[in-house]
């Protein structure tokens, strides 16, 4: 009797789980249809059913990551693939599994993350030819990046040292140029000082000549007046007693006859006085 009851119960647990088995093949298998039909959503509902039906369903959550990667969200595709990775024995699927995961991380722009899942997914399957080829090519982007990278920061350090060069110019620039005025105004007011000099020089000079003008102009005078008296004492010297007799008579004839001149022309303008006749 108790035996007949293990067997029963055996039996219905045996049912249970091919019914389970069932309604997750159904899940997968709906959501495989939406999949090719491109209906994401509903698809990825679908995968997600069966995964509550079986939590340990492989083809569930590996259509589901698929599914997350084709619609390009690589985030939680690679945090699918990652979680399902550790559930996996055999070394085909760890291979296809490393393989998505690595394009998931290349999409992602992640090349060291990238290459690393591409060496896995060869490690568990040497002859995949598309892992050996998206390493090679995720190793070619990661040496054109890091040459990308050396030349935008030679570029950047040679533009930051032309702006240092240039600042350094207009400094210098500024610099002279503070030299050159403040040279100017120092040459200005030597030049003022020179000016003022020679002005007054000049001034000095005039002052002099001016004074020295007078003072032979005077000198002049005086060697004249010199000069015209001795002339005169020669011209007195040099005349004798008769001459000079003569000269005196004929000063007394000049005088007498201007005397006689000057009394006519009184009686000219004196009136004359009318003699009345005494008729």
């Amino acid at each position: 009797m108790v035996q007949k009851k293990q067997v029963l119960v055996f039996l219905f647990f045996i049912g249970f789980l091919s019914l389970v088995a069932q309604d997750e093949r159904f899940y997968i298998r709906e959501g495989n249809k939406f999949f090719n039909d491109s209906n994401y959503t509903m698809a990825d509902s679908m995968y997600l059913k069966a995964s509550r039906i079986n939590p340990e369903s492989i083809e569930a959550q590996y259509n589901l990551a698929n599914s997350k990667y084709t619609q390009n969200n690589f985030v939680e595709a690679i945090s699918d693939y990652e979680n399902l990775i550790p559930q996996l024995k055999a070394k085909n699927q760890k291979s296809k599994a490393f393989h998505n995961l690595g394009n998931s991380y290349l999409k992602s722009q992640k090349l060291e993350e990238a290459i690393e899942a591409y060496k896995n997914a060869l490690r568990n399957n040497p002859y995949d030819e598309n892992s050996r080829y998206n390493l090679a090519y995720a190793k070619k982007m990661m040496v054109r990046n890091k040459d990308q990278k050396n030349k935008d920061k030679n570029k950047k350090d040679q533009n930051k040292e032309k702006d240092q060069k240039n600042k350094d110019e207009k400094k210098g620039e500024k610099e002279k140029n503070k030299d050159d005025n403040k040279k100017e105004k120092n040459d200005d007011k030597v030049d003022d000082k020179k000016k003022q000099s020679k002005d007054s020089e000049e001034e000095n000079n005039e002052k002099t000549e001016s004074e020295g003008g007078k003072g032979k102009d005077k000198e002049d005078k005086q060697n004249q007046g010199k000069e015209e008296q001795q002339e005169t004492a020669k011209k007195v010297k040099a005349i004798s007693k008769a001459e000079a007799k003569q000269l005196l008579k004929q000063l007394e004839n000049k005088e007498k006859t201007v005397r006689e001149k000057m009394i006519k022309a009184q009686m000219k303008n004196k009136p004359r006085k009318k003699n009345e006749k005494d008729w």
